[in-house]
């Protein structure tokens, strides 16, 4: 059984991402596959609200790699997590000749789904694509996960609607994995609703004064710009 079969037996029950955990859910639809597959070592759930009795993936990310709120903005941050759960990975290495192709095609054929961030671009007209510009006002980094390859396509499941395989032409979305780091995660966030976010902007004491005088009930300090490194980072889960 394919990465694709396993997803159909899973159709219309994964549920979308929350607050800005789109690593942290792609994750979780790769250990669902695998587990589906007959090959998994357990389903990691990423909040205690999806599932599970142990710690939630978005718990584990907050006390040990500096997350915020759930975003995971590094290689090393995402395999910190990957591994403490007992999944081994395969990591594609940048060189001199670009061969993400290959690396992809590999693991793919093997039916191991691969983590992929990209720049996605919130434009309400091209909402929620892929893009190396970053038009929109809400463009930023993204995961998603690859789960197969058709043509001159790759298919992936998208953290905001994983009940659909989203199709991309290979080498847009591999630019796109390219520049995923030119628009930067800003450093301040606030929660305006239930599973909402909105960015703030890297502006300390105008956000402290206003948390202070209790005019943003919660706030998430994502740190550093510097700790986004997510320059064509893929990531194989097996």
């Amino acid at each position: 059984m394919s990465l694709e079969a396993a997803w159909l037996n899973l159709k219309g029950t994964l549920k979308k991402q929350k607050q800005g955990t789109c690593g942290l859910y792609s994750f979780w639809y790769a250990t669902l596959l695998l587990e589906n597959l007959g090959r998994g070592k357990g389903i990691i759930y990423p909040r205690r609200c999806e599932g599970g009795t142990g710690e939630s993936s978005r718990h584990f990310a907050k006390k040990n790699v500096n997350s915020g709120q759930g975003e995971v903005l590094s290689e090393a941050e995402m395999l910190t997590i990957i591994n403490h759960y007992g999944y081994d990975t395969a990591t594609y290495t940048p060189s001199g000749t670009d061969k993400r192709k290959a690396f992809i095609t590999g693991h793919l054929n093997a039916d191991r789904p691969i983590l992929i961030p990209y720049l996605m671009d919130d434009d309400p007209e091209v909402v929620n694509l892929p893009t190396v510009y970053g038009g929109g006002p809400g463009a930023g980094a993204h995961w998603s996960l690859l789960i197969g390859e058709q043509g001159s396509e790759y298919l992936y499941l998208e953290p905001n609607k994983p009940n659909e395989i989203k199709r991309w032409n290979k080498d847009l979305l591999l630019a796109s994995n390219d520049t995923v780091d030119n628009v930067k995660f800003v450093q301040y966030w606030k929660k305006p609703k239930k599973y909402g976010l909105d960015g703030l902007g890297d502006f300390d004491s105008w956000i402290h004064a206003k948390w202070k005088a209790g005019l943003m009930t919660t706030l998430y300090d994502v740190g550093s710009k510097s700790r986004q490194t997510l320059h064509q980072v893929l990531i194989a889960v097996s």
